[in-house]
C-alpha cells in the first residue's frame, strides 16, 4: 500500500467526525458570506453539542441518535436556555 492510498484511507475514516463536519458546515456558511456574528453563533453552539457528544463517546455523525439530540435538548432547557 503506497503513501497515497493510506492518506486517501486516512481521510475516509475521519471524513464522518463530528469535527470535521462542523468544520465543513462553518466552512460552508463563511463561504456564503454571513456575517462574522452568524459564524460565531453557530459555531459557539455547535461547539457545546460537540463537547456534549464527545463526553457520550460519539465521533461519527452516524453515531448521533434521536435520542442524543432529546437528551440534548433537555440539557441545554436545565441550562436555562430556551425550551
Amino acid at each position: 500500500m503506497n503513501t497515497k492510498t493510506i492518506e486517501h484511507a486516512t481521510l475516509q475514516i475521519f471524513s464522518d467526525t463530528v469535527p470535521n463536519i462542523i468544520n465543513q458546515f462553518l466552512v460552508e456558511r463563511r463561504s456564503r458570506g454571513l456575517s462574522k456574528n452568524s459564524v460565531w453563533f453557530y459555531n459557539r453552539y455547535l461547539d457545546a453539542f460537540w463537547k456534549y457528544i464527545d463526553q457520550l463517546g460519539v465521533i461519527n455523525i452516524e453515531e448521533i441518535t434521536p435520542e442524543i439530540i432529546r437528551r440534548y435538548m433537555l440539557f441545554l432547557e436545565n441550562q436555562g436556555h430556551n425550551p
